[in-house]
């Protein structure tokens, strides 16, 4: 949808994609939430579960990968 924005400039897709970002931010601290209090995943059935440790090794790796490259114009 953000590529036929640029493409058509439609503020209606615009409003789309940041309507999906905010959902899947919202999605990811409630699942964030539930792995704190409860430390497991469910995964096609399979349970994982997680230590305090685990996912703040996790979170370090992903605190490293979430560095944007530098020049890019936000979308919002």
């Amino acid at each position: 949808m953000y590529k036929d924005y640029l493409v058509t400039g439609d503020k209606k897709l615009l409003e789309a994609v940041k309507k999906y970002c905010k959902n899947d931010v919202k999605m990811t601290l409630l699942l964030f939430l539930y792995l704190l209090k409860y430390k497991k995943l469910y995964d096609e059935g399979e349970e994982i579960t997680f230590t305090d440790e685990d996912i703040l090794k996790y979170g370090q790796l992903i605190e490293e990968d979430a560095i944007a490259p530098t020049g890019q114009q936000s979308m919002f």
